[in-house]
């Protein structure tokens, strides 16, 4: 959207997306289709394929869920640093509920109420973020797809959600002759790649090559969002980037709030700038993976 302003082709751009899991079919295959013909639901059900899964969770490249790649991707990044395996299962679970907390008290506060349209004819409040308790994510091990698993759990990784999100850019000379008030300006992005199976450390590589670009430190910046896919990515980014958590996803992330995934990355860029606006800061970094093994970067400022 940036460029295409910069480019001279469009004087305006809607820059989102959005994402409905909860009306998302069910896939079933030909065979599938023959062999059933004679059972029932309920014989039936946990053998169909989500298509919300299969379209934005699932990796097509080794035909895995790529909670599968996050859990061994942090099995083995554990091992590499030498750290201790329930420790750091203890790490992530802390940080889910620290990440709820945090959430529920920007709700509370208010702080949401200026960055979301309310949808007619709906709740007031969604069904998420909720409390967690370390009492229950300390005892869960694994999940459908990881029955083996240490690490990560259904608790401690985001849930699906619905959600929408848009941004509107433009230039500063667009904005004021259409006497709008900016919020925030952007003032760098990266895009980097690493392989698919190893997609939980492509931020990392995002955000350095963002930092050499602008040639910034990470500790320029006041307020982070990184979307944490799985819950041992925020403690790896934590790890790899020295982050100073006091200003990492201030708000929750979205093991608290859901991730719909085709509104994830405006989803956390909007909730920046809206925290930044909140906070009275100024320079604000998000950053977000793409399960096919890339990742962005983005930098702002906020105007004053």
């Amino acid at each position: 959207a940036m460029n295409s302003i910069k480019l001279g082709e469009y004087p305006m751009v809607l820059a989102g997306g959005v994402e409905m899991p909860s009306a998302s079919p069910f896939f079933i295959t030909e065979d599938q289709l023959i062999d059933w013909r004679d059972k029932k639901v309920k014989d039936i059900q946990e053998l169909v394929i989500r298509a919300d899964v299969r379209d934005a969770l699932w990796c097509s490249m080794h035909d895995v869920h790529t909670i599968v790649h996050a859990e061994n991707t942090t099995a083995s990044w554990v091992e590499k640093k030498g750290l201790n395996r329930e420790e750091f299962k203890k790490a992530i679970d802390e940080y889910a509920v620290l990440s709820a907390e945090r959430a529920l008290r920007a709700l509370k506060m208010g702080y949401f109420s200026h960055e979301i349209a309310p949808v007619e004819e709906t709740e007031k409040n969604d069904e998420i973020p909720r409390i967690k308790k370390m009492s229950r994510l300390s005892r869960l091990r694994g999940t459908h797809f990881t029955p083996d698993g240490l690490f990560l759990t259904s608790h401690n990784s985001p849930p699906l959600a619905n959600g929408a999100a848009y941004l509107l850019l433009m230039s500063r000379e667009t904005a004021y002759g259409k006497k709008l008030k900016p919020l925030a300006r952007i003032t760098g992005y990266s895009r980097a790649g690493i392989r698919p199976e190893k997609f939980l450390l492509a931020p990392i590589k995002a955000v350095k090559k963002l930092l050499e670009k602008t040639e910034t430190k990470i500790s320029d910046y006041d307020l982070l969002e990184m979307n944490t896919s799985y819950g041992s990515q925020i403690l790896i980014n934590k790890d790899e980037l020295n982050l100073d958590m006091n200003k990492v996803n201030i708000y929750g992330d979205c093991i608290a709030l859901g991730h719909p995934v085709g509104a994830a990355g405006a989803r956390i860029l909007t909730t920046l700038i809206y925290a930044l606006k909140n906070e009275r800061k100024k320079r604000g970094l998000a950053a977000i993976c793409l399960g096919g093994g890339n990742a962005l970067a983005i930098s702002v400022e906020r105007e004053e």
